[in-house]
């Protein structure tokens, strides 16, 4: 059987399709009864680093375990990674999570543009 058999959503709310648990299930080790002791464990984990801010949602808690496979180990290292670059002012990257002044003259070129 192939994906283009089920309905998926790209939607955060969407639950998965049968198809797509048991892929997650046999892919990504996920167990269905334990993903909210993972994502309790982790919020655990980000709750005593206090120099890194994540948001608070499970949506984001669960892509994070799903990209690595449900291991924690590999789960924080890419939330810290994450986090670090999403608030540190020495990241050149942090300055692409911020909202450019609506009288900055480079938007107002761009969007001129069209």
């Amino acid at each position: 059987m192939t994906a283009q058999n089920y309905k998926y959503s790209l939607s955060p709310d969407a639950e998965l399709s049968e198809y797509f648990l048991s892929k997650a299930q046999k892919e990504l080790h996920e167990k269905p009864n334990h993903t909210h002791a993972h994502i309790t464990s982790l919020k655990r984990w980000i709750a005593s680093m206090p120099h890194l801010k994540c948001p608070d949602d499970d949506r984001v808690y669960k892509a994070f375990l799903r990209h690595s496979k449900y291991e924690h180990l590999r789960a924080q290292a890419k939330m810290d990674n994450f986090a670090t670059l999403r608030t540190s002012e020495l990241a050149p990257s942090s300055i692409w999570f911020k909202r450019p002044s609506k009288a900055d003259s480079c938007l107002k070129t761009y969007l001129r543009m069209g």
